[in-house]
């Protein structure tokens, strides 16, 4: 379509020094002219609790008007390093620089499952893939997750 979304896992927190990592992912609109060489940035996506380490974006789909972002060191339920997936949904007035419409976590998730390490994501469904995730033999045989986006 006329929507880029391009991954920067390794992008760095605003304000923050050094190499921290937290991540971004970044959206160019194809330009009225008609030619992606006139395109630049549109708006930057980044997580509303972005912290050092996530790799935010290390993962990225768009289908329509919905971008789906894993994060796969992100932390949640006071766990660290256990990957998150974001959605967002284009507001009415267009991309813009924003954070998540919806954030989907596995809570069953333990660190170095791996999951957010893959996202696809197809009108309202969104499959996460967590590489290292063991619910059955073999160990670490990995686990896709498949959902609504809510």
């Amino acid at each position: 379509g006329d929507v880029i979304v391009a991954s920067a896992f390794l992008d760095d927190l605003p304000g923050a020094t050094g190499n921290t990592n937290a991540g971004a992912a970044y959206i160019f609109v194809k330009p009225p002219s008609g030619s992606w060489v006139d395109a630049n940035e549109t708006a930057k996506l980044t997580a509303s609790d972005a912290a050092i380490g996530n790799w935010f974006g290390r993962s990225v789909d768009i289908s329509g008007d919905t971008i789906a972002v894993g994060a796969l060191k992100a932390d949640f339920f006071g766990g660290s390093g256990l990957g998150s997936a974001y959605v967002f949904m284009k507001p009415a007035g267009g991309w813009s620089s924003m954070t998540e419409t919806t954030r989907l976590d596995d809570p069953d998730s333990i660190p170095g499952d791996g999951y957010g390490i893959s996202v696809a994501i197809d009108g309202e469904t969104v499959v996460i893939g967590a590489w290292t995730r063991n619910y059955t033999q073999p160990e670490e045989a990995g686990v896709v997750f498949v959902g609504r986006i809510p």
